[in-house]
């Protein structure tokens, strides 16, 4: 992965990583709060922003701040893509945007990395016991949907220093969403993918078959004869394991 060397901003367009966007105090007084969501997008294809707009909305308001309307989130968004792609070419990038304060007034700024969307590399997830039942809290659901991503980086880095890419909650021959990206489960039947969130965004950006049904409810490994992640950065890989369940690693894309 490698970061893109500009950030597109709402209010003043193209501009370089190095140039000064954001006041210091402005960046300070809310911090931890700016609403910010990790989208998928590729260049030449549609961005899917009614939806983007849509949650990052939902998490202004919940705090309180104000949002610009959906067209300066396309104008931003279309104009990171037009440069990414005179840039780098038809790249996949994992776009950060965020509502930060601008010049007194709040404005969609969107920076990014270029990723490969999908990943030959296994990936082993842990496995926990508990209950299946989504409880986290409204608040919790909104704090996920802001700059302060520390919670998820400590879980990553956790898990990671034991081996694991991800960590999902196991009842039985159930499975439960996983804690920090998505799930594509293959079965004889088709594909269904877990963690609604996740997979929305990346049918959106025409990177999963928009057919494949998608669902935050728990989904049987029993019968599950192939398994992807999609990381938090929308990268697509095998799992090999989960838990104590296995699984076919050396298999093409999910597409």
């Amino acid at each position: 992965m490698s970061t893109l060397e500009f950030v597109s901003a709402s209010a003043d367009g193209i501009v370089a990583n190095a140039a000064p966007l954001v006041t210091a105090p402005a960046l300070v007084a809310g911090l931890g709060a700016h609403p910010a969501l990790t989208v998928p997008l590729v260049c030449g294809r549609p961005t899917g922003t009614a939806e983007i707009w849509r949650r990052l909305d939902e998490a202004a308001r919940f705090f309180g701040a104000e949002i610009r309307p959906v067209s300066a989130l396309h104008d931003a968004l279309h104009g990171f893509l037009a440069e990414a792609a005179a840039r780098h070419g038809q790249v996949t990038v994992a776009a950060q945007i965020q509502l930060i304060e601008v010049d007194g007034q709040n404005e969609f700024v969107v920076a990014g990395t270029v990723i490969d969307a999908t990943r030959p590399e296994p990936v082993a997830l842990a496995a926990q016991r508990g209950p299946l039942q989504d409880r986290t809290p409204h608040w919790r659901r909104m704090a996920a949907r802001t700059s302060s991503r520390a919670e998820a980086r400590l879980v990553e880095q956790d898990l990671n220093a034991r081996g694991y890419a991800d960590v999902v909650t196991v009842d039985g021959a159930l499975i439960g969403n996983p804690g920090l990206g998505a799930l594509i489960v293959e079965t004889a039947d088709g594909k269904t993918g877990l963690g609604a969130d996740v997979l929305t965004l990346l049918q959106a950006a025409g990177l999963l078959d928009a057919a494949v049904p998608c669902t935050d409810l728990p989904l049987a490994l029993s019968g599950a004869k192939r398994v992807w992640w999609v990381s938090p950065r929308f990268e697509t890989h095998p799992v090999r394991v989960i838990g104590t369940h296995h699984f076919e690693s050396e298999v093409p894309g999910h597409e």
